[in-house]
């Protein structure tokens, strides 16, 4: 007999999952292209949707049983996991940034987001923005309630490599392979202001990290440097020490501490106050691209080229788990902050 139909004054959302599915199913064979539409809210069962064109498609706050989704196609180069919801982001190596559930794995939303490879993604503090670096030379900043670009910045002249958000959130710092390192105001999301440039590495800039307050910021490089600079006074402090490129800079939730990775295959601890190398990691066998705090700050993880994850005790230096199953690079790595740090997320190439 199939499926009652619910009656005056009732909501059966089975029946309505079936509905929407349906006429999702039905659009696709008619060959209807279906991005830019908005199905936020819906449940949606037993929609059939791989290989069809889901750009910029709005997903939000659907329910999904059932449903199959194209796989992702391209190289994964980062995450970022939403400090409010339970979402984590993808940025691919097509221009692609697709929000997944972290507990379902089911999609969120779909942005065809930019020309070249998507390098860095970022969510504001409160979890309603987005922040995106792409090869093609631009930051975007994404409302994530509707799916819409806010503002593009296009002031660096070379692919940009990381972005990030000020504990606030009233800030964004952006750096890039042109060496620079900007600082922008977004008390009006959809016009930044350029508030500063930081100028002195040699080579292109890998990464940035606010500190906790936000008065400083770290910024890494391929001249084999770390830099970090205090927004106040204009002062720079450049710390020595790796032997090749510094992939990766990330501060101790209490801000005392620096974590820096390299392709010298090691993890550096440095005293955040002093500069002080104060602890040198090393296990890796290949390149280490990024490093992760725990909320707490007592465990630290690294990814690899050697397509292993470590994860590490700050405290002591030692290796309480190591963490198989990528089978290229290791690009990224995110703790998970809704459940207290008991799992990561991890993004790699092919």
């Amino acid at each position: 007999m199939g499926e009652p139909a619910p009656t005056s004054g009732q909501t059966n959302t089975k029946f309505l999952g079936y509905a929407a599915g349906n006429l999702i199913n039905l659009l696709c064979q008619l060959k209807i292209n279906l991005s830019h539409t908005n199905f936020s809210q819906l449940p949606i069962r037993q929609a059939y949707l791989k290989g069809h064109n889901l750009n910029n498609t709005n997903f939000s706050q659907c329910h999904f049983t059932g449903s199959v989704f194209t796989d992702i196609f391209g190289p994964v180069f980062c995450l970022a996991v939403s400090p409010k919801e339970r979402l984590v982001a993808i940025g691919d190596g097509y221009g692609a940034i697709r929000l997944w559930g972290f507990d379902d794995s089911q999609p969120f939303l779909t942005l065809q987001a930019h020309q070249g490879w998507v390098r860095s993604i970022a969510f504001s503090p409160d979890g309603n923005l987005l922040a995106s670096g792409s090869a093609d030379q631009t930051v975007k900043l994404w409302n994530l309630a509707n799916g819409n670009c806010l503002a593009t910045l296009q002031e660096h002249q070379e692919t940009v490599r990381s972005v990030v958000f000020s504990s606030d959130g009233q800030n964004l710092a952006t750096g890039a392979a042109d060496r620079l390192v900007k600082i922008w105001n977004l008390s009006n999301p959809e016009a930044p202001q350029c508030l500063h440039t930081l100028t002195g590495h040699t080579e292109g800039v890998y990464s940035v990290a606010f500190s906790p307050d936000g008065d400083r910021i770290a910024s890494s490089s391929n001249d084999m440097t770390i830099r970090l600079w205090d927004l106040e006074t204009g002062e720079v402090q450049v710390l020595l020490g790796h032997e090749n490129w510094v992939w990766s800079v990330a501060f101790s939730p209490h801000g005392h501490l620096l974590a820096s990775s390299s392709d010298d295959r090691t993890v550096k601890l440095w005293d955040a106050d002093t500069g002080e190398c104060v602890q040198t990691l090393e296990r890796h066998q290949n390149g280490v691209h990024s490093v992760a705090f725990s909320l707490d700050g007592n465990l630290l993880a690294s990814g690899s080229d050697d397509k292993t994850i470590v994860v590490w005790d700050v405290g002591t230096g030692e290796i309480m788990n190591v963490l198989y199953g990528h089978t290229n690079w290791i690009w990224e790595v995110a703790f998970n902050p809704h459940d207290g740090g008991k799992t990561l997320a991890s993004s790699s190439t092919w």
